[in-house]
């Protein structure tokens, strides 16, 4: 069983982890049972190591010659998800599942060259810091990692409780900036449920780990005491995690029939199946771009049997499932041995799932802006002033939809008029001038102040459309 207090470090559906045995002959180590066919292709292999290690005139490190081969081999694939680990990587891997560690609380993958931040764990520094699933780290502490993978990409974010990294992240089509955090020791919860306003029940899952089934079965029981009209389920950054646990999970919503099929690369399909009868009150699910693997598992299951409304924006598309196997060298290899489908059939493979109610969430202001960097100002500016700080003032002002006028650098009375209406909204003195609080409200979630409640705490829309659909459901099904 594995730790609930762990890191989760890329999108991996593990449905096995085992030794891969090996047997010796005569060209070297290849599988135990593999084809004769392969024999030329081993013993082609085995001659040039053999060759290099007699003959090259340079220094030769017999394992720096077995990783790039093997590493090589595998990357010919094409799969970013089935990757060679080094004994190194492998530990790492291992520590991933079960270790207990200091990190920032980020699930990652390989896109391309790029890491590809999937979701960031809610509770952990990397969520605080502000980090979106889609961000591009393209450097860590100012070192390039584009071209990495992501266990090595791991191993340098990863660090003592209370240090400091610094992220250098790509988002969309801005310039690259710069974000710190402070590493924590990771422990977040997998489910957390409460009762809303109304009887509605919410309950959010992070992550599929070995015990998440069994606590959203007793955070379902806890809630069903306290007598609950309907449920939100949350999967919103959550980036999947255990296939049978997704299973166990879905099959609690899902009635009686086919959760998901895994369809491996020989032999029958695994056809996964739900022996309940699903939820007696109405569902709601939340899915975002952050929602992968598992999470789709679940929401596909929901959506494909019609019993459940997925509120939210496309997830992210993760159909494949990977297992684990050991080395003799002390190494491993993810594979990809496997291709998941709902229950109607459909891979989500590079798709994802579109939610029957698309609702941006609150944070979909920063997609919008083309500088991410915070604004530093040095001198309060206003009507008349001209420099490039004017210039960064304007295609801020224009990218939350304030209409700043041309972005020339001069603060004429457009520019005015928009700093004015942005100050209004958020609660400051409109006096056109942009001082210190108004750079600082420009450097915060400019979420309008009709979108944040009586704290100023922005409010969460997609949660707010998934309750009031959650009770039009329950007045329908009063009325019939």
């Amino acid at each position: 069983m594995f730790s609930r207090r762990r890191v989760v470090i890329g999108i991996v559906l593990v449905a096995v982890i085992a030794g891969l045995v090996f047997a010796t002959g005569p060209f070297g180590l290849r599988p135990a049972g593999a084809e004769d066919d392969g024999d030329n292709a081993f013993l082609v292999f085995s001659q040039v190591f053999h060759y290099l290690k007699a003959y090259y005139t340079g220094e030769v490190k017999v394992e720096d010659l077995m990783d790039a081969g093997l590493e090589a081999m595998v990357e010919s694939l094409g799969d970013k998800y089935t990757v060679y680990l080094s004994p190194d990587e492998y530990r790492e891997m291992e520590l991933d599942m079960e270790g207990e560690f200091g990190g920032i609380g980020i699930t990652i993958t390989q896109e391309g060259d790029y890491i590809t931040v999937v979701a960031p764990l809610e509770g952990t520094p990397g969520a605080a810091a502000g980090l979106q699933a889609g961000d591009k780290i393209v450097a860590v502490d100012g070192k390039s990692i584009v071209g990495w993978s992501t266990l090595q990409a791991v191993k340098v974010m990863r660090g003592d409780p209370g240090t400091k990294v610094v992220l250098t992240v790509k988002r969309g089509e801005t310039e690259p900036f710069d974000v710190e955090i402070i590493r924590a020791v990771i422990n977040v919860p997998t489910v957390k449920a409460e009762v809303k306003e109304g009887n509605l029940g919410y309950l959010r899952i992070t992550n599929f780990d070995g015990n998440t089934a069994a606590d959203v079965k007793k955070a379902l029981e806890e809630l069903e005491e306290k007598k609950i009209i309907g449920l939100v389920l949350d999967l919103r950054n959550n980036p999947g995690g255990l296939l049978n646990q997704a299973v166990a999970v879905a099959e609690l919503f899902v009635p009686e029939g086919t959760v998901v099929t895994v369809q491996k690369a020989q032999g029958a399909p695994d056809v996964y199946r739900s022996e309940t009868p699903g939820l007696p009150y109405p569902l709601v699910v939340l899915v975002n771009k952050g929602s992968a693997s598992a999470s789709e598992i679940v929401a596909g299951a929901i959506k494909d049997y019609g019993v459940g409304t997925l509120v939210g924006t496309q997830t992210f598309g993760k159909g494949s499932v990977q297992s684990i196997f050991g080395l003799k060298n002390g190494g491993g290899l993810k594979v990809t041995t496997a291709k998941y489908l709902t229950p109607k059939g459909t891979s989500l493979d590079g798709v994802g799932l579109t939610p029957n109610v698309v609702v941006e969430g609150h944070h979909a202001w920063m997609l919008k802006l083309r500088d991410q960097e915070p604004l530093d100002f040095d001198r309060n500016l206003q009507v008349g002033v001209i420099g490039l700080d004017v210039w960064r003032l304007q295609r801020r002002l224009n990218d939350l939809s304030y209409d700043a006028g041309p972005e020339d650098g001069i603060f004429g009375p457009r520019t005015e008029r928009a700093v004015r209406a942005f100050q209004k909204e958020q609660g400051l003195e409109a006096t056109g001038l942009v001082d210190e609080k108004t750079e600082e409200a420009l450097n915060e979630p400019a979420v309008p102040r009709s979108q944040r409640d009586e704290k100023g705490v922005p409010i969460d829309q997609q949660l707010q459309k998934a309750l009031e659909i959650l009770k039009e459901k329950i007045s329908s099904s009063k009325a019939g």
